[in-house]
């Protein structure tokens, strides 16, 4: 089961040199070679900063604000590095991919300590490391367009309705139903903003149709879909007119 993937295409990481960005970053901090998440620079005299793109994608939002790893004792997010701070000491053909590439191998590899060793707080993170649950998340995460349900996710899950909504609330620190609808938007908001219809859009996002999309979006945003889109059309401005947190 794959608990990353659909969700690392929404963050983007890339490595900046400029660690005054309004968003949140990964710093690697020399002096104590601890990797952490910060929002702010730290007085740990960072040499290496990772940007998110998009600061206010799920997976981004759900970083804890210390991840506590060493990359000095593990030995494959230390090789890494080194690799990284080879692109960033010499400009070389290809650098930027390479460099973006180094930064998307060591978000997984952070990812994946997180979730192995169930270090997340509650939230989405913690989520994606509960049994059960995760298989719900990966489920809505992977197949939106399914048109998912509190009751078919808690089948898929395989646990009955109330111990679904139990365990969901605990985990991740809201009710099913409010995640379900907000990944549903955060959905559809994206595929409108990448050039689908509202109709194509309703469909992908789980909505029954176009009618139900412009309900949704109405109560969240206070305009239509169609308003959205077509003001994106008039600004060329791809960046969405309210960001979704989930």
């Amino acid at each position: 089961m794959d608990r990353l993937t659909t969700l690392l295409r929404l963050s983007s990481p890339q490595v900046t040199e400029d660690l005054q960005v309004a968003s949140g970053f990964l710093v690697l901090a020399e002096q104590d070679q601890v990797v952490r998440w910060c929002h702010q620079v730290s007085s740990a005299h960072p040499f290496l900063a990772i940007r998110f793109q998009h600061a206010h994608a799920p997976l981004t939002q759900a970083l804890p604000d210390n991840l506590g790893i060493s990359w000095a004792e593990d030995s494959e997010l230390a090789a890494l590095v080194r690799l990284l701070t080879a692109e960033l000491m010499k400009e070389r053909c290809g650098g930027g991919m390479m460099r973006q590439h180094l930064a998307e191998l060591m978000l997984i590899r952070l990812l994946r300590d997180i979730l192995e060793h169930q270090r997340a707080p509650a939230g989405l993170l913690a989520g994606l490391a509960h049994p059960q649950i995760a298989r719900a998340l990966v489920a809505l995460h992977d197949h939106p367009e399914h048109g998912w349900t509190v009751e078919r996710l808690a089948e898929h899950a395989a646990m009955s309705r109330t111990a679904f909504i139990e365990h969901f609330r605990r985990v991740l620190g809201e009710p099913p139903g409010s995640y379900i609808a907000h990944w549903k938007l955060m959905t559809a908001q994206r595929l409108l903003e990448q050039g689908g219809t509202v109709a194509q859009a309703a469909v992908r996002a789980g909505y029954s149709g176009p009618t139900a999309l412009t309900r949704a979006y109405r109560a969240r945003f206070g305009c239509s879909p169609k308003h959205h889109k077509a003001t994106l059309n008039h600004t060329r401005d791809r960046q969405p007119l309210q960001e979704i947190t989930l």
